[in-house]
């Protein structure tokens, strides 16, 4: 199945999926997790660009992963590599393993980083965005993913994204140079796109 490049809306889900959907978004309220995963693991895989459905997955590996004690316990490395090396020949596939993986540390830093390199192997820039940002929300202090991030919004022209997490590095480290000059790269860029 050749991914979809463009981002689907819950409107644009199928009926029968709209259904699951409201069924998983229901089962996290009840605190059903291992329920409304299995819901949203099948309904991306069908649709790997409805990104309200990976928020809702993200958060709902969040709340059992809170719930579950395992805090701060990563058990990834090991398949991780074989998943890498999947990318380069399957990305889409690859996302669907990146996905249960993070079923158990959801701000894994290394699987929401294959996560992104998957999306952006797909050509599709604004899910992967989302992967960085998981890192962003687990490990706000992980300047390496920061400057990734801030890479990233530069790279897909979104300056004024860019020069905040530029700033927010500098903040913290003002002897960080190179994210002192992407901060002003970046608020140019800005500017120039608003016309200024």
């Amino acid at each position: 199945m050749d991914a979809p490049k463009e981002l689907i809306t819950e409107e644009q889900l199928d009926p029968n999926q709209v259904t699951l959907f409201l069924k998983a978004q229901s089962a996290i309220e009840l605190s059903n997790y291992d329920y409304a995963l299995s819901i949203l693991h099948n309904i991306l895989k069908e649709e790997p660009t409805f990104l309200k459905g990976r928020e809702i997955l993200r958060a709902a590996q969040g709340a059992k992963w809170r719930t579950s004690g395992k805090k701060g316990k990563s058990l990834l490395s090991g398949g991780m590599m074989k998943v890498k090396n999947k990318i380069k020949k399957d990305p889409l596939g690859a996302i669907d393993e990146i996905e249960k993986k993070l079923d158990n540390d959801p701000y894994n830093v290394e699987a929401n980083t294959l996560f992104y390199e998957a999306f952006m192997a797909l050509g599709i820039p604004e899910v992967a965005t989302f992967g960085l940002e998981t890192i962003r929300e687990g490990h706000p202090s992980n300047y390496k993913n920061l400057h990734k991030l801030g890479d990233h919004y530069l790279a897909e022209g979104d300056g004024t994204e860019a020069a905040k997490i530029y700033d927010q590095i500098v903040q913290s480290d003002p002897s960080d140079g190179d994210a002192r000059k992407k901060a002003k790269d970046a608020s140019a860029q800005a500017t120039m796109a608003k016309g200024g």
